[in-house]
């Protein structure tokens, strides 16, 4: 068995599709997306001679064949060769979020090295793609977005802790005074100590195979047909959503077959529908399409920023929200699939946020 050591290394050009990167499996997904030895050279920036060399290198040092069909006709990939795409992929969806976080570790500590004005903003909660983007757009304005990704109410510990300047969390926007959501988070956001911002509004639904084999249309109808569903941790957003509507579908957990079966994240949900180890989970609309799973769309959250107040004078939070507000990034963000920004960083009133307690 093969032991794995990790290393980074310095680019100018960052692969964001791709946290994790290795050797082998690059090649081997070059080949398996250009179909030839020719084309994946081609897509690899090496020459033909140098990528074959590789390969003959790689089935030296793993013992079994990684490619069939003659040289220099079309190329397949063994079954071998299927499987460790299958690994590192698998690996990718259930590790993502973490592997972004330590590469973001990593190139924040050498920013602060390399650019003594730039400011570090910390921000906890619930895992989004288009934070990964906004902290692009806002280290290029000498704001560095140093990012952990764990849970909606974990972000709000860690806010009220102080182990965090900015919390992100997620709940369905028309959440009534009775939800989970109130339920969940309400203990921790006392309205006169915490002022909360609007961020994006994002459809979150059901994902399901191609095709919808099983015709699911709603959570009834996975109750009904007992889909194997693959649920998220307690504290998430989408775990307070799937409570409440179980609740408005009148329906009880235990109705639920996989209700205890656990991801970590909508990628990780998105993978095991696409691998056939789940049926149906939820998660958000653009997870699903980049996952090539179909989308379900049952309500449109939002994804809000909690601040404590006695922190809004710090010079780099006011530049954070106006840079949410311009409209070029309303549009950057929009491009990702059911996204819509055009609240981003204005502040919300109590009445307007049933979580807000006091």
């Amino acid at each position: 068995m093969f032991k794995i050591n990790l290393f980074y290394s310095f680019t100018r050009e960052q692969r964001r599709d791709l946290p994790l990167s290795n050797a082998l499996t690059d090649i081997l997904s070059a080949i398996e997306s250009k179909g030839s030895i020719a084309g994946a050279a081609r897509e690899l920036g090496i020459s033909y001679r140098h990528l074959w060399g590789q390969i003959k290198e790689w089935e030296e040092k793993i013992g079994h064949p990684l490619v069939q069909g003659a040289r220099g006709r079309d190329t397949q990939l063994t079954a071998l060769a299927k499987k460790l795409l299958w690994a590192e992929r698998q690996i990718v969806a259930r590790n993502a979020m973490e592997l972004l976080k330590v590469r973001t570790d990593i190139e924040q500590v050498f920013a602060q090295a390399m650019a003594p004005n730039a400011q570090i903003l910390t921000l906890s909660g619930c895992p989004d793609e288009s934070l990964l983007l906004f902290k692009d757009r806002t280290a290029s304005h000498d704001l560095l977005l140093d990012i952990t990704f764990n849970s909606s109410r974990q972000g709000l510990e860690d806010l009220v802790a102080g182990r965090s300047l900015i919390a992100g969390f997620n709940a369905p926007a028309n959440a009534g005074a009775q939800s989970a959501a109130v339920a969940a988070f309400a203990d921790l956001c006392d309205c006169s100590q915490i002022a909360l911002f609007h961020y994006c509004s994002r459809p979150q639904g059901l994902g399901v195979a191609r095709g919808n084999p099983l015709k699911i249309s709603s959570l009834i109808d996975v109750a009904r047909k007992k889909a194997r569903y693959i649920n998220r941790e307690k504290g998430t957003g989408t775990r307070v959503l799937l409570e409440d509507l179980i609740t408005q579908s009148g329906l009880s957990a235990s109705m639920i077959s996989g209700y205890d079966n656990i991801e970590a994240s909508h990628q990780a949900v998105a993978q095991a529908i696409l691998q056939g180890t789940a049926d149906v989970g939820l998660c958000i609309e653009s997870v699903a399409k980049k996952a090539g799973i179909e989308f379900i769309p049952l309500v449109m959250e939002t994804y809000y920023l909690a601040v404590l107040k006695k922190n809004l004078p710090i010079p780099g939070l006011n530049k954070l929200l106006s840079l949410l507000q311009d409209e070029s990034w309303h549009r950057q963000c929009e491009s990702l699939a059911g996204y819509s920004a055009v609240l981003a960083g204005t502040q919300i009133e109590p009445s307007d946020a049933p979580w807000l307690n006091g």
